[in-house]
């Protein structure tokens, strides 16, 4: 008796085995919950009843025979162009609630398209991991509803192209992580006024990955924590035309040589990091911003033997809370016409360690650079710094602001703040203390002094303080 009841608890403590289904549309009319659309793999048995979190679903046919829900289902795993050349789609319309006890895959076998178009409902996958292309081509199309899951994988494998978008009124949250062209090629659209939310991201992850994040109209992309950018040796790219783009901290080309990753914020684009944003360390990071605006707590510019470039043209805007630095690093920083503006509340400081310091402006004829850059509370340029300047159009001689603070300017160059090319054109350069600024001025003499000077009659043009 007690080995009969011991048996008894065994079977009942037995977890049922999953159950893999596949879609076949046999009932022509592309109902998802209708049992008579699907077979279980191996038999040609009907599912016994509604999909529970145990079931696997299968979905192998697109097009005319495509899968339609619209109303309550639920299942395991939810998969499309699973097998080896292969298509897949899935279409989740208003009305629609599915929810899945494990993960979505996408395009994963070899040769195989798949894809879902989700204009309402919800689909959550909340304790596993979505993967858009493992080894084929994948889609994942939100324009409503809501899409949540734990995390997600773009671009997966080596020989995957993955591409998700988020438009219209679509929202899409994920608790943890997501990468965007892990190893494969990725692509992550946010636009209207779609939504999108995670803890992390990487895009360009790792050395055969390439990875797109691009953010436009109204649409809101947010994470919690880290953005990086060309993660070891891969190469990723953020593209903010409108909306906005938040995140905690930002690496941009991080962690290995050939890491490269670009950030370009234009039109009404917003980038805003809350602490840190470094951009090459070890690789390369390059920022542009030719309108809409960048702003972050504090940046490293060239990081551990990285190169670290900033532009900021047309109407842009690059506010820093706090300092802008170069750590055993190289550091270019151009600022280009009068209508970009650039401001830090806290300093630009050069460390005696860095690699290479440059600062370049083009200026805009006789409205130069605007503001010039503003540090709240002091400039220190070591030895070693440079600024080389050119105009945009044709030369406008007089004397420009091209840097001020209304704190200490520190200049502790024995050779001089100007470029070869910039003394050959002319300039020269001085350090004005005033009333509530002090100002690094450079000239360019008119061109009758100019010529005075290259005859030889330097008494023409007095220098405070030149190369």
């Amino acid at each position: 008796m007690k080995k009969l009841i011991l048996v008894v608890l065994l079977m009942v403590s037995i977890p049922l085995l999953a159950v893999d289904y596949e879609w076949n549309n046999n009932s022509g009319d592309n109902d998802f919950v209708n049992l008579n659309n699907w077979y279980e793999i191996g038999t040609t048995n009907l599912p016994a009843g509604p999909f529970t979190a145990d079931d696997n679903l299968l979905v192998e046919l697109a097009g005319a025979d495509k899968a339609v829900l619209n109303s309550a289902s639920a299942g395991r795993w939810l998969r499309a162009g699973w097998n080896d050349n292969t298509s897949g789609e899935i279409e989740i319309a208003a009305g629609a609630d599915l929810n899945l006890s494990d993960s979505v895959y996408l395009g994963f076998g070899t040769n195989t398209t798949a894809t879902i178009n989700m204009s309402g409902g919800s689909l959550s996958a909340n304790s596993s991991y979505t993967t858009i292309a493992n080894s084929g081509q994948a889609y994942l199309n939100v324009s409503g509803g809501t899409y949540s899951s734990d995390r997600m994988s773009v671009g997966n494998g080596a020989g995957g192209r993955g591409e998700v978008n988020a438009s219209g009124t679509g929202q899409m949250t994920f608790a943890a992580d997501i990468y965007v062209g892990q190893n494969g090629e990725g692509y992550l659209n946010v636009s209207d006024d779609a939504g999108f939310s995670a803890r992390s991201m990487t895009t360009g992850r790792y050395a055969t990955g390439t990875g797109e994040t691009n953010v436009s109209g109204s649409g809101q992309f947010t994470l919690s924590g880290y953005a990086t950018f060309g993660n070891n040796a891969g190469n990723g790219t953020l593209n903010a035309s409108g909306g906005s783009f938040t995140a905690n901290r930002m690496n941009v080309g991080l962690g290995d040589a050939g890491s490269v990753g670009e950030i370009n914020v234009s039109g009404t684009g917003q980038v805003i990091i809350d602490t840190y944003s470094t951009f090459g360390n070890t690789g390369q990071g390059f920022l542009n911003v030719s309108g809409g605006s960048f702003s972050a707590d504090r940046m490293t510019l060239g990081q551990n033997g990285g190169f670290g470039q900033v532009t900021v043209s047309g109407t842009g805007s690059f506010e820093l809370a706090d300092y802008l630095t170069s750590n055993t690093g190289d550091l270019l920083f151009r600022l280009e016409g009068s209508q970009a503006s650039v401001a830090m509340g806290g300093n630009i400081r050069s460390s005696s360690d860095f690699g290479s310091y440059i600062f370049e402006f083009a200026l805009d004829g006789a409205n130069g650079v605007g503001d010039g850059i503003f540090a709240q509370t002091g400039i220190t340029l070591n030895e070693g710094v440079k600024i080389d300047l050119e105009f945009i159009g044709a030369a406008v001689d007089g004397t420009y602001t091209i840097m001020s603070t209304p704190d200490v300017f520190n200049d502790f160059t024995t050779s001089g703040l100007l470029s070869d090319d910039s003394v050959a054109a002319g300039w020269t350069y001085d350090i004005v203390t005033g009333d509530t600024l002090t100002e690094l001025q450079v000239t360019i003499p008119e061109p009758a002094t100019m010529l005075l000077l290259l005859g030889g009659g330097m008494i023409a043009l007095k220098r405070r303080k030149t190369e």
